[in-house]
């Protein structure tokens, strides 16, 4: 499979006739933001996992004050350009780019990393938040000031529901007070935190029925959330019980997916959703080149649909990572909890926990094309490592 970049050139042809059309104008970044599941499909659709778009770079490559959108594999090679004029155009070049030059990002975070106008986004316009700090006994669901929305979206956005997996309760807000909480015997000031209650509360056990409050993250929203997103059923792997086998079936899917190039070293079951036909699997490949790959996989009908993947480069004499010097073999540790699965007219969406180095993510996902890009990424800040 041919690894490929994929640059794509708006043309900025809006003209401000008058104030409501210049009011209405798209900018070039909102036109990439809009188009970027088109951009990715292309960059995508004929490589393998291991050779999908990795990183991103936005930059006037030809100096004619209108900016390009460079999309790359993993090793930033092969470029091929894409005129976007709110269509995606292939072209070829006719000039050479020079990637070492241009400032890369992970596509992952694409849509986090846009300063593109979000208020139409199916999601961010409903800004879910992640209740971590949760009294299921008690009936408090709190949401933290670290992994919250400013507090201007705070006092204008009514939340009344909840999720967790399929279900969804009523809720209402019980307090809002400054909150913190101590790192290596400091206080870190968490803002303002905000404390929910189920308004039935013994529904909290049908909603959290199996699942100790450590591994529960349930999702504040407004109901409106509701009208273009659809919680789905599914189950998953629980901290503490015993890893299901991964068939060799499931194995040599994913295999060939990658390439036939490496050989997975590991491999978790990570949670299965029965309505769509979806497996989930965590997936670290045998490095090689002096990089490795921890992979996020889904399987449907026997063919892998879409994948998260996170490189990491390698030392190879000691197999750790040059990023914070872990060892390959303890990669598997930011495997994700997926705490709320959404059907949207955009795509699977999932709502998930990972931990990091320094602390926890909580994260939305969206399967953009054949790949779950971050759509919203909130961070606990724990710990140094």
């Amino acid at each position: 499979m041919k690894r490929i970049c994929l640059i794509m050139t708006l043309l900025a042809t809006v003209i401000a006739v008058n104030a409501q059309r210049c009011a209405n104008a798209l900018t070039q970044e909102n036109l990439f933001y809009l188009n970027f599941e088109d951009v990715l499909a292309s960059v995508d659709e004929e490589t393998s996992g291991v050779e999908k778009a990795c990183y991103y770079a936005i930059s006037d490559l030809n100096h004619d004050g209108k900016l390009e959108l460079v999309v790359a594999d993993v090793n930033k090679t092969n470029c091929v350009f894409n005129v976007v004029d709110g269509e995606v155009h292939l072209i070829s070049p006719d000039y050479t780019v020079n990637t070492d030059t241009l400032n890369w990002y992970p596509v992952e975070y694409f849509y986090t990393n846009s300063s593109a106008d979000r208020s139409r986004d199916i999601t961010l316009r409903h800004h879910p938040l992640f209740a971590y700090d949760i009294d299921i006994a008690s009936n408090r669901f709190t949401v933290p000031g670290d992994v919250t929305c400013d507090e201007q979206i705070m006092l204008t956005t009514v939340y009344n529901r909840m999720v967790f997996k399929p279900h969804v309760g009523n809720i209402h807000l019980v307090k809002a007070e400054r909150g913190s909480y101590k790192v290596d015997g400091q206080d870190i000031d968490l803002g303002m935190c905000y404390t929910y209650a189920l308004d039935n509360k013994q529904f909290a056990q049908k909603m959290f029925r199996g699942y100790p409050a450590d591994q529960a993250v349930p999702v504040i929203v407004p109901d409106t959330w509701l009208s273009d997103h659809n919680p789905l059923q599914f189950s998953r792997w629980l901290s503490g019980e015993k890893r299901p086998a991964v068939g060799a079936g499931v194995r040599h899917i994913i295999e060939e997916y990658m390439g036939g190039l490496d050989r997975i070293k590991d491999i978790h079951w990570v949670a299965s959703c029965d309505i769509n036909e979806r497996s989930f699997y965590e997936v670290l490949l045998e490095p090689r080149d002096g990089r490795v790959l921890l992979a996020l996989v889904c399987v449907a009908e026997g063919q892998v649909v879409s994948a998260r993947n996170m490189w990491f480069d390698v030392d190879m004499s000691d197999m750790t990572t040059k990023e914070f010097g872990v060892s390959v073999d303890d990669l598997m540790w930011f495997e994700p909890e997926i705490q709320v699965m959404a059907a949207t007219e955009k795509g699977l969406e999932l709502y998930v926990r990972w931990s990091s180095m320094e602390g926890v993510h909580y994260d939305i996902w969206r399967e953009v094309a054949d790949q779950f890009i971050t759509v919203q990424s909130d961070y606990h800040y724990i710990m140094a490592y």
